[in-house]
């Protein structure tokens, strides 16, 4: 009953102000700014195809462990995930 009391112009206020609460501050935001952009795996799409499925994996090539650049990809993972974390 308390809200049916104020007037119309106090009540616009008080959910002004609490829009503006639930707002990040400028405080929070340069910390986010810093943080370095994760590595991206690049897309090679290969169909793959079983029961009459057909299905492409744009990651397929991350499967092969002995290939050089699946090795540097996934330093750069990991370098990132330290980084972050």
């Amino acid at each position: 009953m308390l809200i049916r009391s104020l007037p119309f112009t106090a009540l616009i206020a008080a959910c002004a102000f609490l829009v503006n609460a639930q707002t990040p501050s400028a405080a929070s935001i340069p910390f986010a700014a810093k943080m370095p952009m994760p590595p991206t795996a690049k897309k090679l799409p290969i169909t793959l195809e079983k029961f009459d499925d057909k299905r492409v994996d744009d990651y397929f090539w991350l499967r092969e462990k002995s290939n050089p650049e699946v090795i540097d990809y996934l330093k750069a993972e990991n370098t990132y995930t330290q980084t972050v974390l």
